[in-house]
């Protein structure tokens, strides 16, 4: 994939909206795959802040995926941080190296 974009996302969530959060997750991540994303992975860091990482063909087709979904799913109230993007220039991942693919 190189020549691909990668986004890492970050949210802070209260405890009570993790489940509320972690749907709304996994239906945009769904609606997105369809629109030619390559889908996502979400993780917690030791602070609990949640994270996921998407890999996208390139920055285009992420921005033509979120132009064609709009406004997706209803998210419960969190706390976006900003995300980190990047330019992929070297790609050694296998597909789906924790054999969890949705």
């Amino acid at each position: 994939m190189a020549g691909g974009f990668v986004a890492v996302y970050r949210w802070r969530v209260a405890p009570a909206d993790e489940n509320a959060f972690r749907k709304a997750w996994s239906e945009t991540t769904l609606a997105l795959r369809a629109q030619g994303g390559f889908g996502s992975c979400l993780g917690r860091t030791a602070d609990g802040t949640f994270v996921a990482v998407a890999p996208w063909p390139g920055r285009k087709a992420r921005e033509d995926a979120f132009d064609a979904i709009g406004e997706g799913p209803q998210w419960p109230h969190s706390e976006r941080l900003d995300p980190i993007e990047m330019e992929v220039i070297d790609d050694l991942w296998t597909a789906s190296p924790f054999g969890i693919a949705g």
